[in-house]
């Protein structure tokens, strides 16, 4: 159901920006449509600048539902149709309504500005949403402290508490993107990557933008690295290598497309292919009345230092696990947001083995752990003290680079950030079979 059609929604998301400060929405919008009409591309509905909040797209399309309708294609942070999953974030926090509602007003919209200020505290907070709601369903019996709404929780408290008589239980909630883990900004990359599509998709050409990152990068270097290849895309010229920068290597090549454009399985396997380790995207502008795409924009963006799987979310559990005290039993939550292959790399038997003995070590260094769950985009591996029992690797997704087109179900599962229960345990199809059969073909 379209959230407009539901009353109740509808007046959840009112509160939700009652709750923000109107005046806070009203200008948060106002920069974002700004920014949007000047630098981004048709279809990208989730391009924003840095400094604009996560939810502002998401606001902006409730305010617009004609411009969303003229986008069909789900795409950015949240892996579904922007309108219903603004509906689902707002029913999550609402779901706690109980809790949250006693503290001060003013305390809390300033927390709830801040826990959506950024990509990544914003995908934290929406994690931290599912896990309270899946913990919540678990422990019935408990009493339930979802602490993360309350902004005097100290840093490095759990982010949920339960209590049964003297039986008390933390949860600590730790997610993350691998490129963050590795020092880089995906509030960046995502910037860089809607204001090269929408250079490229002006010039009707395709090119294909490289760069390979040596250090940490700010907005101004981002500003400054679009505006040497913005003239160098308007003039049609062929590309730009410079390796003689300490941040990053840049090359950037003109890409000769069919003059009939290329199908979105012909593109896509251009993603599959793709060498860039940290973060990957592709968006294809198709003609009035085409179905092939004619201009096609690829960011391929690889680490210097780049860490693997295993590391990074090892990383994460193991930093977790240090800061829990010896008292009382725990459980840890780990997720990683947008890790590019973690799919194909969990395919491998050696790879899943080698998660598993780091997270066995972890837990045997920290008895009062219960579990560690550990995910990426939705649940994998849950690793029990007892049987370290492993969810079957058919619900793995292949892959979680994302191509705008007619096909996102190659790439996107259809529930993939549901913050209810999961396909799985509703007895929903969730696809798997066509995407990994389509894979196959490829």
């Amino acid at each position: 159901m379209h959230p407009t059609e539901s009353g109740l929604t509808k007046s959840r998301i009112k509160k939700l920006r009652d709750l923000l400060g109107i005046e806070w929405v009203e200008t948060l919008l106002s920069d974002h449509e700004d920014f949007r009409l000047r630098s981004s591309p048709a279809g990208l509905w989730s391009h924003r600048h840095p400094s604009i909040s996560p939810i502002a797209p998401l606001l902006f399309q409730y305010r617009q539902p004609g411009y969303t309708e003229e986008q069909t294609i789900p795409y950015g942070y949240w892996y579904g149709e922007p309108l219903k999953m603004l509906a689902e974030i707002t029913d999550a926090i609402y779901a706690f309504e109980d809790y949250w509602s006693k503290i001060p007003r003013p305390l809390l919209a300033d927390h709830m500005r801040y826990k959506l200020s950024t990509g990544e505290l914003f995908n934290s907070f929406i994690f931290e949403m599912m896990v309270a709601n899946d913990i919540q369903q678990r422990y019935k019996g408990y009493n339930f402290h979802p602490l993360f709404f309350d902004p005097a929780t100290p840093k490095g408290a759990p982010e949920i508490v339960l209590r049964k008589g003297s039986d008390v239980i933390e949860v600590h909630c730790r997610s993350s993107s691998p490129v963050s883990l590795q020092g880089f900004s995906l509030d960046l990359l995502q910037y860089l990557f809607g204001c090269f599509c929408r250079f490229v998709h002006d010039s009707g050409y395709s090119y294909k933008l490289s760069l390979t990152l040596k250090q940490s990068i700010e907005l101004a270097y981002v500003d400054g690295l679009l505006n040497q290849i913005s003239s160098i895309i308007a003039a049609g010229s062929e590309g730009l290598r410079d390796s003689g920068s300490p941040l990053y290597d840049v090359e950037l090549l003109k890409m000769d497309v069919p003059r009939d454009g290329m199908t979105s399985t012909e593109v896509n396997s251009l993603l599959a292919k793709d060498a860039g380790n940290l973060f990957v995207q592709i968006g294809a502008s198709c003609g009035s009345g085409e179905r092939n795409a004619t201009s096609i924009a690829v960011l391929s963006v690889s680490s210097s230092r780049y860490r693997p799987f295993s590391d990074c979310i090892l990383d994460v559990v193991r930093q977790a696990a240090a800061g829990i005290g010896s008292r009382n039993s725990h459980i840890v939550a780990a997720h990683l947001t947008r890790y590019a292959g973690w799919g194909d790399y969990l395919r491998q038997s050696s790879n899943r083995l080698k998660v598993r003995q780091g997270l066995d070590s972890i837990l045997r260094e920290h008895t009062n752990i219960r579990y560690v769950n550990v995910s990426s985009n939705r649940p994998e591996f849950v690793v029990l003290p007892s049987d370290a029992q492993r969810v079957d690797t058919q619900d793995l997704e292949v892959s979680n680079r994302y191509f705008i087109e007619a096909k996102p179900k190659l790439y996107i599962r259809k529930h993939s950030f549901a913050l209810y229960p999961y396909p799985e345990d509703e007895g929903e199809d969730t696809g798997e079979d066509e995407e990994e059969g389509e894979e196959e073909e490829e």
